[in-house]
C-alpha cells in the first residue's frame, strides 16, 4: 500500500499530527548543513600585497603599475606549485610563497627570463593573510577567521563543537523529557536552535563562533527526534512508519530548500541571520503540539492523559473508549504501578540492570554512531566532489527523497532490521573504494558517493524509527537519547575525518559501517509489534534474533505449552 493511500486512511488527528511533525523538521537542515556555507573554501593563496608594498619605497612609481596580466606573472613568480589533493596534477600552493622580493620580480621581468632557476627556492609560510577566489559578495567563516593551512584544524573543531553540543543536549534532554514531558523539551529545542543559529551571524571572532555553534548544537536534532517520539506515542503502531517517513520527507524538503537559499545568500553572516529569523514560523507549534498521552499514563498523570485522549476523540469524531483502545489498549492489562515515574538514578540503573537492555542500548548506539559518521561524512563534503557544488548538494538532497520513499516500502515488505543490514553493508563497501574510484573517474566517484549516501539515508531512517520500539516506556526516551548521544560521538569522529586524507579515512569509515550491520543482528524485529510498556514486554521481544545472539544477551526461547509459540525467559544462573 502506497504512502498516499495510507495517509488517506488516517484519522483527522493523525493527519494533523503528521503535518506538524513533517513541518517541524523542514528547517533543521540550515543548522546541519551550515558548514557547506560557513566552511566553504575556494582556491586561495598567500596575500602577496605585503611583499609587494615592502618594495614600493625602493622602486620608481612607473614600475608599480600592476595590471591584471602583470599580477598573474607576479603570482607565478612568487607562488610554488604543489600536488593536488587527489594526486591528479599540480596547483598553486595555498600556504607557502617563495622568499623573493619585489625587486627580484622586476629583475625577472626586465631580463625576460624563461625560468626562475636563478632566484631563491626557499619557501615561507604565509604570514600576512590569504587571498580567496570568492565570486562577488560571497564569503565564509573559514576565510574570515582564517581556518586554513596551519589553522585548518579550526574547521574540524567548529564541527566538533556542534556535535559535542548535540551529544550533551541529547543525553540531558532525554532524562528531562522522561521526567518533565516530551512537549516542553521539543519546544525548547526547536526555538533554541534558531536563536543560536541567528546569533552565529554576529560572531566577532572564532571563539564566539565556536561557542554559538555549541549552543545551537545542544538543541539541534533534539527537536527532530522528540517530535518522532511524540508521534510514536500518540498514534496507532500501524501508523508509526508512515509518520516517520513523512517527517524525514520534511527534512529532505528542507535539504532541497537549503540549496537555493545558500545559492542566493552567499554571505555567511546573512545566511545565519536570515536562517535564525526563519525560526519564527514555528511559533504556532506552541498551541498545536500535544503532550504524549502514553507518557502521561506511564507517569501517573491520568487526568491530563484523559484530556488529550478526549481531544483526539473529538477531532476524530469517535468515542473516548475507541481512542483509548487504539492508543493504550495494553495498558489495562498492566498492574497499577508497574510503569512508574522514575528518578534519574533509577532510570539509569534500569538501563544497566538487565543485560539484554544494555546490549540493545550498545548495539543501537553503534548503529547511531556509524550511520552518522557515514551520513555526515558524505553530506558535509559534497563541496569536494567534482562539478558545481550547488548541483552536487542538490543531487545529494534529491537522493534523500528517493531514499525515504524507497525505505518506506523496504520496511513494509522486508522490515526495519533487514533494511538496515542490507543498506549499511552496501554503503560500507562503496565507501571503502571511493578514493580509488576517484582516481579513475571523478564523475563516477560522484555517482558512487551519492548512491552510498542513498543507502546510508535509508539506514538513518531505520534507526530513527526503531530506537523507540525496543525499550520500555519508562526509560524509552532516556535510552533513545543516550543512543542519539552516541550518534553525536559519531559526528565528533566525523569532524576529524571529513578534512583528512581520503585514502585513510574512507576505508576506516567503510569498514566500521559494514561492521555495524553485523552487530544489528543482536536486535529484534519490530515491524508491526506493539511498543513495550514494561521490562517484561521488552524481554519478550526476540523475533528474528539468532539463537547464538540470544544466548550472549542472557536470554533463551522456550516452547510454550507444546505449541510453536515461543516465550523468552531470562537464563537462570
Amino acid at each position: 500500500m502506497g504512502i498516499r493511500s495510507r495517509l488517506a486512511k488516517f484519522k483527522k488527528f493523525d493527519k494533523r499530527l503528521t503535518l506538524w511533525i513533517t513541518f517541524s523538521g523542514v528547517l533543521n537542515t540550515l543548522a546541519v548543513l551550515a558548514p557547506l556555507v560557513n566552511h566553504y573554501q575556494p582556491e586561495f593563496h598567500c596575500d602577496l600585497s605585503k611583499v609587494w608594498n615592502e618594495g614600493v619605497l625602493n622602486t620608481t612609481p612607473g614600475a608599480l603599475n600592476l595590471t591584471s596580466k602583470r599580477m598573474q606573472a607576479y603570482k607565478k613568480f612568487m607562488l610554488p606549485l604543489e600536488p593536488k589533493n587527489d594526486g591528479s596534477g599540480l596547483k598553486v600552493s595555498s600556504c607557502n610563497y617563495y622568499n623573493r622580493s619585489l625587486q627580484d620580480f622586476l629583475l625577472y621581468e626586465q631580463s625576460n627570463a624563461t625560468n626562475m632557476s636563478g632566484f631563491s627556492k626557499k619557501q615561507l609560510s604565509c604570514n600576512s593573510g590569504y587571498t580567496f577566489d570568492f565570486i562577488g559578495a560571497e564569503s565564509s567563516a573559514a576565510a574570515e577567521f582564517e581556518m586554513v593551512c596551519g589553522d585548518d584544524y579550526k574547521k574540524s573543531m567548529a564541527v566538533f563543537s556542534y556535535m559535542l553540543g548535540m551529544t550533551i543536549g541529547g543525553v540531558v534532554s532525554g532524562a528531562i523529557s522522561d521526567r518533565m514531558g516530551r512537549k516542553p523539551v521539543f519546544l525548547f529545542a526547536q526555538f533554541a536552535q534558531f536563536i543560536g543559529f541567528g546569533l552565529t551571524g554576529f560572531s566577532v571572532n572564532y571563539i564566539m563562533y565556536a561557542a554559538l555553534i555549541f549552543f545551537y548544537g545542544a538543541s539541534g536534532m533534539v527537536n527532530f527526534y522528540t517530535s518522532l517520539l511524540i508521534g510514536a506515542e500518540t498514534t496507532e503502531r500501524k501508523n508509526r512508519n508512515i509518520i516517520c517517513v513523512c517527517m524525514h520527507f520534511g527534512y529532505a524538503f528542507g535539504y532541497v530548500l537549503f540549496v537555493p537559499f545558500a545559492y542566493l545568500v552567499r554571505d555567511w553572516r546573512w545566511f545565519c541571520k536570515m536562517g535564525g529569523l526563519l525560526g519564527l514560523i514555528y511559533i504556532p507549534l506552541i498551541w498545536i503540539v500535544d503532550e504524549s498521552p502514553r507518557w502521561l499514563m506511564a507517569t501517573g498523570q491520568t487526568d491530563r492523559a484523559d484530556a488529550v485522549i478526549n481531544k483526539i476523540a473529538r477531532i476524530n469524531g469517535e468515542t473516548c473508549e475507541a481512542t483509548t483502545e487504539k492508543l493504550l489498549k495494553n495498558d489495562e492489562d498492566k498492574k497499577e504501578g508497574q510503569v512508574e515515574k522514575l528518578s534519574f538514578s533509577k532510570t539509569f540503573m534500569m538501563l544497566f540492570a538487565e543485560p539484554f537492555i544494555l546490549i540493545r542500548l550498545l548495539a543501537m548506539a553503534m548503529a547511531w554512531c556509524m550511520v552518522n559518521v557515514s551520513y555526515y561524512g558524505i553530506s558535509l563534503t559534497t563541496n569536494a566532489l567534482i562539478g558545481n557544488r550547488f548541483i552536487n548538494c542538490l543531487l545529494s538532497a534529491l537522493s534523500e527523497f528517493v531514499s525515504y520513499g524507497s525505505t518506506f516500502f523496504f520496511i513494509e515488505y522486508y522490515g526495519r532490521r533487514n533494511t538496515y543490514i542490507a543498506c549499511m553493508l552496501t554503503a560500507g563497501v562503496l565507501i571503502i573504494f571511493t578514493p580509488w574510484i576517484n582516481l579513475y573517474s571523478g564523475n563516477l566517484n560522484t555517482a558512487v558517493t551519492l548512491f552510498a549516501k542513498f543507502c546510508v539515508t535509508n539506514s538513518f531512517y531505520v534507526v530513527y524509527i526503531m530506537t523507540s520500539e525496543i525499550f520500555p516506556t519508562a526509560i524509552r526516551h532516556t535510552a533513545s537519547s543516550i543512543d542519539s548521544g552516541f550518534s553525536r560521538i559519531g559526528g565528533i569522529v566525523t569532524s576529524f575525518l571529513i578534512y583528512g586524507n581520503n585514502f585513510i579515512t574512507a576505508p576506516f569509515i567503510g569498514t566500521f559501517t559494514a561492521l555495524s550491520a553485523v552487530i544489528f543482528l543482536l536486535l529484534p524485529k519490530t515491524h508491526n509489534e506493539p511498543l513495550p510498556e514494561t521490562i517484561e514486554d521488552a524481554r519478550n521481544m526476540t523475533r528474528g534474533i539468532p539463537d547464538a545472539f540470544l544466548t550472549c544477551q542472557g536470554l533463551k526461547r522456550r516452547k510454550k505449552g507444546g505449541s510453536d509459540d515461543m516465550e523468552c525467559k531470562v537464563q537462570q544462573a
